[in-house]
């Protein structure tokens, strides 16, 4: 693996990507009609957290996890990374493979993370 001036990787975009409509997931997800896992850094300056979050509980089948105390970053490496990971593939068994887990995490298992209830709906 290389890194710093030795990576092939840079961090472009293209113009298009800046002049073009905002990024805005809540606008389909109560039309996504698959289980979907979202996984949100609590404390992310490059993604707000509040979009993410709204639309997992807009969608059907959304499940959301946020991670206290992470940027955005920071889940690539280290034990945020492991606790996301577990989470992706505890996620993936359950609904690829119809398996019923205890929902054990082992990988990360010492990283805090929350995962929070669908918001009901009001009463008409």
């Amino acid at each position: 693996m290389r890194f710093g001036d030795e990576s092939r990787w840079r961090n472009r975009v293209s113009a298009a990507w800046l002049l073009g409509p905002p990024y805005r997931p809540i606008q389909h997800s109560a039309s996504l009609h698959c289980p979907w896992l979202v996984c949100v850094a609590a404390d992310d300056q490059v993604a707000k957290p509040g979009p993410a979050i709204e639309a997992a509980r807009g969608a059907p089948k959304g499940e959301l996890r946020i991670y206290p105390g992470i940027d955005h970053f920071d889940i690539y490496d280290g034990p945020p990374h492991e606790a996301v990971v577990a989470d992706e593939v505890e996620f993936l068994q359950r609904h690829l493979l119809g398996r019923n887990l205890s929902g054990k995490t082992y990988a990360g298992a010492g990283f805090s993370r929350i995962g929070l209830p669908e918001r009901r709906k009001p009463l008409p």
